[in-house]
């Protein structure tokens, strides 16, 4: 997708703070499954808002797939390394907390690994009615 970023779709982010979340959360185990993830702003995204609304020792049992057609995300996703334009609408006390500024590179930011270790990616083909 070439139009992505953190936090993006906001409505339904809220509808899983206020609907889901409650529900999963007495769950022992969660797994998630983010079908065309793009460049993982948005499994991210949403294991942020999870973290948020469970605490640490709940987060460590979420688990989110992310997958997407386009190998070249997958770089991406596992380094957690992001540009300015997308993580510059995330609110800044949730900026601060989960990301830090790449030293190397003054328009980057890299995603806590807390967040990046519970999603995994794999380049799947929605079309191909392969599992």
């Amino acid at each position: 997708m070439a139009f992505t970023f953190f936090f993006r779709d906001k409505h339904t982010l809220d509808l899983i703070q206020d609907h889901v979340i409650p529900v999963v959360s007495a769950r022992r185990y969660i797994r998630i499954w983010d079908a065309g993830c793009a460049n993982g702003s948005e499994p991210y995204s949403l294991a942020i808002l999870i973290r948020e609304n469970m605490g640490h020792f709940l987060f460590r049992n979420v688990n989110i797939l992310a997958s997407d057609i386009n190998e070249n995300f997958g770089n991406i996703i596992r380094d957690g390394i992001y540009s300015w334009e997308e993580v510059g609408r995330i609110p800044k006390d949730i900026l601060d907390k989960y990301f830090v500024p790449d030293q190397s590179k003054s328009d980057k930011y890299i995603l806590s690994k807390e967040i990046k270790n519970s999603v995994d990616f794999l380049h799947h083909d929605l079309l191909s009615f392969v599992p």
